[in-house]
Parts: C-alpha cells; structure tokens; sequence
C-alpha cells in the first residue's frame, strides 16, 4: 500500500456523532465483503484530488467531508453517490461547481465555502431536496434564476461575495429562515422578498445600502435584522410594523434621524446605533426603556446600583438636560458591556469585567460633556451621577 493511501485511511475518521452504519478497515482481508458506509470524513488530510476509495460506496454514502484540502476539481464519479445528503467541501481550491451537481437529487447540504467559486450552475435547480447552502468567502457575482426554484432552502449563507443584486424573483424562496449576504455590493433588494414570510434572521450588514429597503417592513416573522456598516441616514418609523423584531443592529451608518415611529418594536431588546451622526434621539427610544414598553428595559432588571445609575441617566435623557448624542453613545457603550454582568448583577463582576476605570476624550457633537467609560462609572458610583445630570 503506497503512501498516499495509508494517510487518505488514516484520515478516514468514523464517529458516531455522524451515525456511522459501518466502519471501513484496512485490512485487505475484508476486501470482499461489500461495507455499508454512510458517513467519510476526510478533512484536514492534505489532499488535492477525491480519494478514489469514496467511489466504492456511491450505494450507501450518505455524508461526505473533504473540509480544508487542496482539492481544485470534483470528479464525475463523485456525482454518482446519489444517496449523498449531505457534501461539504469548503476552505477548498475549487473554481468552478460542476453541472453534474444536478445528479445529486437528495442532497439537502452543500458546503462550498472559502473556494474560488464564480457562479452557480442553473441546473442546481435540480437539486430540489437542498435546505442549507453554505456559499460564503467566493466570488460568486449573480445567482442564476435557477437558484430560485430551491423551494425547500431554509438558510443561505452569501457572505463576503461580490453579489450586486439578487434575482427579481427571489421571493420564491418561501421557506427562507436564515439569510446572509453580509459584505456583498447590494444596493437594493427586490420586492418579491416581502413572500418571505417565515424569515426570521436577516444578515446586510456591510453592503452599499443608502436607506432601508422597504420590502423589510413586509418581513413580519423578522426576529434579528443586521444593517451595520452601509449608509443609511434615517432609521424610518414604518419598521415599526415588525413586532416580533429583538435584535436591530445600525451600527456604523450614517444615521442622523430616528422617526420616532421606531418605539413601535414592541418586542426590540438590542438597539445598536453606534457609529452614526445622531446629535437627537426621539422621546419614544427614552420611553421605550424606562417605561419597559419593549424588552429593552429587560437588561436593567437584577443590575441593582448600576441599573438605578442607568435609570437616572434615561430620566436625564427624557427631560433633555445633556446632548441626545451622547445619551445614544451612552446607551450602546453600557448595553454592551452591562449585558455581561446579567447572570450576577454584581458591581463586582462589571468592574473584572471592564477593566481599568477611564473617561472617552472625545466630546459629543453640540455637548461638552465627556462620554464616561463603564470602569469610571462603577467607580465613581452616585456621585458621577449627580455630576453627569449637573453637566447638563
């Protein structure tokens, strides 16, 4: 037995995590007895080319792992394991997914990430059985309209591609619950998305958008919507209409307006607007935690000395006694680092958790008043805030 082959047997690795119905030997009395292999992992092995052996159990592979090789090409062979459900082959050298992919009828995963993959083949269509693609970290420009007649996908993951649009009927894709197309080139999303209505995760965040694609306010099973780091200048009222909405990050936009509308996401827990040109914020995102009208005020409960700070902080902020900009730098800073310290609600455990005490040098726009570290805060105890509204 050559080299080779001994260390493609060594890395044939069975576990029973992954079900496995037999496990291949190598021993060559066994040669003529006919194995039921389901599941072959041969990840991390330095290969550049499919083992052959995978060949012999096209009957009963059901799963197959060639994670982090130096494979360039996947042979027809491979593409007759009909029973595979399951083929993961990213962090690969792989350019191009051949149109043989249409004979894998049952395949419900496919994994092709961190390749050299330019664009799907329109026939993946035929692989009408996928639920999960993992495409992330490829350079991958369009999808094909064939893409849209995977009725059965659940979750798509697009990241850093060079997508600039996705199709006009990408609404098809009904089944949709998680989607991410963080660091692409999108500008727009079409209006057939608004069919899209069991997606609860939604990942944009890093693309080209100017404003918030109204298809959004149509998404009402949205749970977590990622927009960060586009170029978005007002946070619109109408995404109020999302009441099932937790999670809203806005992060690193350039944000100057919030309609306050916004109050209306009854269910939001984690606002994120760091990173934006707000100098206001409405009364409604104020009212939203110190009325516990929306979950946001839930991260204050067991907090004890550190929650009655924050709490006259907010009322400073309603009466408008100090700079709404730096109220919003206050409120994310704090939502941060405080959510750490929910399970104790020690002083204690914030301040090993946040580190040396200090102040943020940087004034906020139209205020004077410095933006006060956490560490400062929990040292400085009530009288930072008598000091924080006297500043006002």
């Amino acid at each position: 037995m050559d080299n080779d082959s001994t260390l493609q047997l060594q890395c044939l690795e069975m576990t029973t995590k992954r079900k496995l119905i037999g496990r291949l030997v190598p021993c060559r009395c066994f040669r003529g007895e006919e194995e039921v292999i389901s599941v072959l992992d041969y990840s991390h092995c330095s290969l550049q080319h499919v083992p052959k052996e995978i060949f012999n159990f096209e009957r009963s592979l059901e799963e197959l792992y060639l994670d982090a090789n130096q494979i360039e090409e996947l042979p027809k062979q491979l593409f007759n394991c009909q029973a595979l459900r399951k083929l993961s082959v990213p962090d690969n050298d792989l350019s191009n997914l051949p149109t043989t992919i249409a004979s894998l009828v049952n395949l419900r995963e496919l994994d092709i990430s961190k390749n050299g993959i330019q664009d799907f083949p329109e026939n993946i269509k035929c692989c009408k059985y996928l639920s999960v693609i993992e495409a992330s970290v490829n350079p991958i420009s369009k999808l094909p309209d064939g893409f849209t007649q995977l009725l059965n996908l659940m979750q798509l993951y697009l990241n850093d591609a060079f997508l600039e649009f996705l199709p006009a009927n990408f609404g098809r894709l009904t089944k949709l619950r998680i989607l991410e197309l963080r660091e692409n080139h999108l500008k727009t999303l079409p209006k057939s998305m608004h069919r899209l209505t069991q997606i609860d995760r939604l990942d944009l965040g890093s693309n080209e958008f100017t404003e918030l694609p109204e298809v959004l306010e149509q998404l009402q099973s949205l749970k977590e919507l990622w927009m960060d780091n586009n170029s978005i200048q007002t946070l619109p009222g109408p995404l109020a209409k999302l009441k099932h909405l937790t999670y809203l990050d806005m992060s690193k936009n350039r944000i100057e307006m919030i309609e306050s509308d916004i109050s209306g996401c009854e269910g939001l827990e984690d606002l994120l607007l760091s990173s934006n040109l707000l100098q206001q914020l409405p009364d409604t995102i104020a009212d939203m935690v110190m009325t516990g009208a929306a979950g946001m005020s839930s991260w204050l409960s067991g907090m004890g000395a550190v929650a009655q700070l924050l709490q006259v902080a907010m009322a400073a902020l309603t009466k408008q006694r100090f700079g709404r900009r730096c109220a919003a730098r206050f409120l994310v800073r704090w939502r941060q680092h405080l959510g750490l310290a929910v399970e104790t609600g020690t002083l204690g455990s914030i301040r090993s958790r946040v580190g040396t005490p200090g102040i943020d040098r940087t004034p906020c726009k139209g205020s004077s008043m410095l933006c006060p570290e956490p560490g400062f805060l929990v040292s400085s105890g009530q009288q930072w805030s008598e000091g924080f509204l006297a500043e006002g």
